[in-house]
């Protein structure tokens, strides 16, 4: 039987972002292998309109409307866009979505039809399962909302036919947090893909940099910014002249800035805000480590580019991080929510007698497990048995 193949994605391919990213690597990487994916995905305009503005408004209501709101009407905007053109394709149908919502609608009416579908889930972040959302400040702990959205998201992994995580310790933690919950998913459903990076991105950086660290992710809680700025602070007394790029942009911009000048590191923190991927990249270049102080992790995509370019890292052991780094043999990883460990991490990275040896370890290991056609391959072998 013919098999219709798509993707839906509440998250628009052209965002900034590692989901974004990897939706794209994936469909341009099953194209390469002759498998046609049709994408179904929000316009920006449209998701601004519609999603953006009002969760603003609703969260100033209540925090975690907004978020409940976009929930449902990103699930019924992707039904609108996506029922005709699956409806009307002929053979099974494949439903692939980027989270554990954006296909939930348009899988219903399917099988409301009577149309025989399978949906593969990829699960990025566990989201609110885990309270990264009420972490992030996304969400109020122990609120009706938050509740509302466990509950969707469970509803999202019983639909799927399997679920794809992006690392061990993601599938690891999905299955301790249902453990003290009612609540059950079958753990056969669950698979393990890392995510990948195009070979064409890899290469080898010159020796002529400006930043000793950079950091790429967005400016909240949960990337542990605050914990980085302190980490500076102490390494300044060792180091004086100690530079730092911090690409991102999020609300927590004007309370670091703060924090760097309380903290007299002002003048060695550069805030680079939300850059495209080429200009990103070009930090990359100036940039001699990387590091990047999350209090969770799924599977790092910023992490994943680093390693893929060479540049040496210091990141927590959270998630899936030692899932990239081999303490101590090719990068550092430390304890989290210590500025007093990231620091001697940092340190000790830059004392390393042979930082071409780190790079070379991890340049050699990246092209070898996480390039983005590993990745694609391993989907289509699940894609070609569900």
């Amino acid at each position: 039987m013919v098999k219709n193949y798509f993707m839906l994605t509440c998250d628009n391919v052209n965002n900034v972002g590692g989901k974004s990213s990897q939706t794209k690597h994936l469909l341009d990487e099953m194209g390469k292998l002759g498998e046609k994916i049709k994408l179904i995905q929000i316009p920006k305009y449209l998701d601004y309109i519609l999603v953006l503005v009002p969760l603003y408004f609703l969260n100033k209501f209540h925090k975690g409307l907004g978020h409940v709101y976009a929930l449902y009407v990103r699930m019924f905007i992707l039904l609108i866009l996506g029922i005709g053109r699956v409806l009307f394709s002929r053979g099974e149908i494949v439903l692939i979505s980027q989270d554990a919502y954006a296909f939930q609608y348009l899988n219903k009416f399917c099988l409301l039809f009577k149309r025989r579908t399978k949906s593969i889930v990829i699960i990025h972040s566990l989201g609110s399962l885990t309270n990264e959302a009420v972490k992030d400040k996304r969400l109020l702990d122990k609120d009706w909302t938050t509740s509302r959205s466990l509950n969707i998201e469970i509803k999202g992994y019983n639909l799927a036919s399997k679920i794809v995580l992006v690392s061990n310790a993601a599938k690891k933690e999905l299955l301790s947090h249902l453990k003290s919950t009612h609540y059950r998913i079958e753990e056969k459903k669950l698979l393990v893909i890392h995510n990948g990076i195009p070979d064409q991105e890899q290469e080898v950086f010159s020796n002529s940099f400006y930043y000793d660290f950079c950091s790429v992710a967005n400016l909240k809680p949960i990337k542990g910014h605050e914990i980085l700025v302190k980490a500076v602070s102490i390494i300044k007394d060792t180091v004086p002249n100690i530079r730092l790029a911090i690409v991102g942009s999020g609300k927590q911009e004007s309370h670091l800035k703060k924090l760097a000048e309380e903290l007299e590191v002002k003048d060695n923190i550069s805030f680079m805000g939300s850059l495209e991927s080429s200009e990103v990249k070009n930090i990359l270049r100036k940039s001699k480590y990387f590091v990047l102080a999350s209090h969770q992790e799924n599977f790092s995509i910023s992490l994943l580019e680093a390693a893929f370019n060479g540049i040496p890292i210091v990141a927590t052991d959270v998630g899936g991080n030692s899932e990239i780094i081999c303490d101590e043999i090719d990068s550092k990883l430390v304890k989290p929510n210590s500025a007093i460990d990231l620091a001697e991490g940092m340190l000790w990275i830059m004392n390393f007698n042979s930082r071409e040896k780190l790079s070379n370890r991890l340049m050699e290991k990246s092209k070898k497990l996480w390039t983005s056609n590993k990745m694609a391959l391993n989907y289509l072998e699940i894609i070609k048995k569900i």
